[in-house]
This record gives C-alpha cells, sequence and structure tokens, in this order.
C-alpha cells in the first residue's frame, strides 16, 4: 500500500515550489536514508535551522507533530511557526506522498493546498535519521539550466545535544553548505506565551515610568 503523508506547513504562505539556496547545474542525486521506516519517524520534531527561503519569512518556533494512522498508514502533520515577538502560531496544509510505492527509500513528494494544479510537486528527502534524535531534510527543484535547493535540520528537542550535534554538522558539511543555514530560535525564551507576558510586563513599566516622568 502506498504511504500517504499529510503535511500542514508552518505558514500559510507556503506554495508548491520552496525557493532557497540557487545551484549551478541540475538537482544533485544526494543519498537518502534507505529503509525508511516511517512510523519511527512520527512524533514532535523541531527545527533547528534551515536555508533561509520565502515561504518561512523570519519564521521561528518552527514545530512538526507527525501522526500515523496504522490502519491506512496516513500520516497526519501539524507544523506550526511564529513570527516572532508575536506568539501566534501560523499554519497551512499540504499532502505527500512518497515517490515510489515500492522503494524503501525517504523520498517523498509534498503538494500544498494552495498549490496550482499545474504545479509540479515539490521533493522531500530525508537524507539522514536516527528517529530519536535528528533528521536531515533536503529537497530541490530546477531552475532553467540550474537548481534550487532547500535544507532542514530537525531535532526531537529544542536543543540539539552534542552527540547529535557533530553526526549533523559532519553530514552537512559533506552535501550542503554550512554557510546558508540560519539558525531557527526555539525553547521558552523565545517560544513560550509567557515570553510575550514577559515583554508585554516590560512595556508597560516603560510606559508606567514616562508617564510619571510628566509628573
Amino acid at each position: 500500500m502506498r504511504t500517504v503523508v499529510f503535511f500542514s506547513v508552518a505558514c500559510s504562505v507556503f506554495l508548491s515550489k520552496i525557493d532557497g539556496l540557487d545551484v549551478q547545474g541540475p538537482c544533485r542525486n544526494l543519498a537518502v536514508e534507505n529503509q525508511f521506516k516511517v512510523d519511527q519517524y512520527m512524533g514532535t520534531w523541531y527545527e533547528v535551522k534551515r536555508y533561509e527561503n520565502e515561504n518561512q519569512p523570519s519564521g521561528d518556533c518552527v514545530t512538526a507533530q507527525y501522526t500515523l494512522n496504522s490502519t491506512s498508514m496516513e500520516v497526519a502533520v501539524e507544523n506550526t511557526m511564529k513570527l516572532l515577538p508575536n506568539q501566534s502560531p501560523l499554519v497551512a496544509y499540504g499532502q505527500a506522498v512518497l515517490a515510489s510505492a515500492t522503494s524503501t527509500e525517504a523520498k517523498l513528494l509534498v503538494r500544498f493546498n494552495s498549490t496550482p494544479e499545474s504545479t509540479p510537486s515539490s521533493n522531500y528527502w530525508v537524507l539522514k535519521t536516527d528517529y530519536q534524535q535528528y533528521a536531515i531534510v533536503w529537497s530541490c527543484h530546477a531552475n532553467g539550466e540550474n537548481s534550487t535547493e532547500s535544507a532542514w535540520v530537525l531535532s526531537r528537542n529544542p536543543v540539539m545535544n552534542a552527540e547529535s550535534k557533530t553526526i549533523v554538522e559532519s553530514l552537512i558539511n559533506q552535501y550542503l553548505k554550512q554557510e546558508s543555514f540560519r539558525d531557527t530560535k526555539q525553547g521558552d525564551e523565545f517560544c513560550s506565551s509567557a515570553t510575550m507576558v514577559k515583554i508585554s510586563n516590560i512595556l508597560l513599566l516603560v510606559y508606567v515610568l514616562l508617564s510619571l516622568a510628566k509628573f
């Protein structure tokens, strides 16, 4: 049975084409996770960093929640993103399928609800994951004779542990461009609703002090 993956993407401006890093030449055929275990990929992922792209403009606190329907093998996904200091999450929806029904490789085709029918689906390749700590996701689409790449580093925790970070950095240096990544803000310091309350209290205090200064 062909696994269908439903994606809720982290911003309402997400489109079918994910613009990122312009690369000379056609899309590369990078090695991906083989014997991909969809069930073990389920749960919550936190975006640690990414190639900046126009579909996630200034987005932080990015998370993905994956839930598998073991009967239909459909995967429901809810991704969120915040435009700090605004703590209201932005959400959008789409869907994806394995690129090949007979392959065990972690190659998917993603399509969003806002995608015109005439526009091809986007690649979503899991280059490497241990399922428990980290995942590296890559996408590429043709841009004339050249291509455009996007990449994301995901973690099971808001802050990636040292061992996983060493593995991820080695893979990035081997296949991707370290200097093109943009760190994603995570953790209670930035992403908790309490952060907004704290900021509001500070602004209120400033307002009160300025008002008292007039007397």
